[in-house]
């Protein structure tokens, strides 16, 4: 089955102090998913873009107080 781009949702989207990106995404009738991920920094007036690779303490806090956001938008999707 090839990948059908009208069928992939994004639920929720906030990007972090930092740059790190922390989505809920679903596609067709699939159930929600959390995304951490990609790192969005911009360098030398460029954007680029990072896999999340290790969190740090503040960021997993972030994280953690977007939990009510997180559970609405998959509860909702």
């Amino acid at each position: 089955m090839a990948f059908d781009e009208s069928k992939d949702k994004e639920l929720f989207n906030e990007k972090l102090e930092g740059g790190l990106v922390i989505s809920v995404k679903k596609y067709g009738d699939g159930e929600p998913k959390i995304q951490v991920g990609p790192r969005e920094v911009e360098v030398g007036g460029v954007m680029k873009f990072w896999k999340a690779g290790r969190l740090s303490v503040e960021e997993f806090n972030s994280i953690v107080k977007l939990q009510k956001k997180i559970k609405e938008a998959i509860a909702g999707g």
